[in-house]
């Protein structure tokens, strides 16, 4: 908070742009009664499910984008010089408008969850809290596996920007009305899936004929953020220990 007026512009641009991402699905269903069977109701839900889990990855993961910058110009060398583990003090270095997104996530969510019809029980609760906290995790891993391209490649600018395109666009519908490969994709190679759609499905108990047992697969979403984020810190570590600079 220590520049306000920098906190609150960045803050409105956030409000702003998730307004106008809900704006749109919105306009979409205005004119179609469903988007493959989702109405409106259900899509706010997953969208909201996915706003919770960014923030927790901007909130604590955020600083894993600086890594490539920090590779390309040099300074990643003063992480290593330091007896504390490299990635543990990236992560210590928060910014003040990581918390934009847990914040509108939750007031989203909270209005998300008066809509649709969801019979509450503490089990449940704690399936959607391991949920989010999973999600979050499969965010941060692929950030941190695009990160770790940088100790091969150096730049990874470009994959960055797609990675994030695929992360913040193709997850805020349901994945059942891509294509086959495509579904395929975002479960197996970049299991983007499991933030949003697959456990919204189990939560919600749809059905929409989609590729692979949706609501079977939203149970693993805690899991499958472990595994992914375990992975990722092995190619971290791997890519530290390759690291020799680059001269600058």
């Amino acid at each position: 908070m220590e520049y306000r007026v920098s906190f609150l512009l960045w803050f409105g641009n956030t409000v702003a742009f998730h307004a106008v991402s809900i704006g749109i699905i919105w306009a979409l269903l205005s004119r179609f009664p469903s988007l493959n069977g989702w109405n409106f109701r259900e899509m706010i839900f997953l969208y909201a499910l996915g706003l919770l889990a960014r923030g927790v990855y901007t909130t604590f993961f955020f600083p894993i984008l600086r890594i490539p910058h920090a590779v390309r110009q040099g300074t990643f060398d003063r992480y290593l010089i330091r007896p504390l583990n490299p990635l543990f003090q990236i992560l210590l270095q928060g910014t003040a408008t990581s918390l934009n997104d847990m914040i509108v996530g939750l007031v989203v969510f909270s209005q998300a969850i008066r809509v649709v019809e969801i019979s509450w029980s503490l089990p449940l609760i704690a399936f959607l809290v391991a949920v989010v906290i999973g999600a979050g995790l499969i965010q941060a891993a692929v950030s941190l596996l695009v990160a770790c391209a940088s100790f091969w490649i150096v730049k990874v600018s470009g994959l960055t920007w797609t990675v994030q395109q695929i992360q913040n666009e193709l997850v805020r519908y349901p994945i059942s009305i891509y294509g086959k490969g495509v579904q395929l994709i975002l479960t197996v190679a970049l299991p983007v899936a499991f933030t949003t759609y697959y456990p919204t499905t189990t939560i919600l108990g749809k059905s929409d004929g989609s590729l692979l047992p949706a609501q079977q697969l939203g149970l693993l979403t805690p899991l499958v953020g472990v595994v992914w984020f375990g992975l990722a810190y092995l190619v971290w570590k791997k890519g530290v220990n390759r690291y020799q600079g680059t001269g600058s």
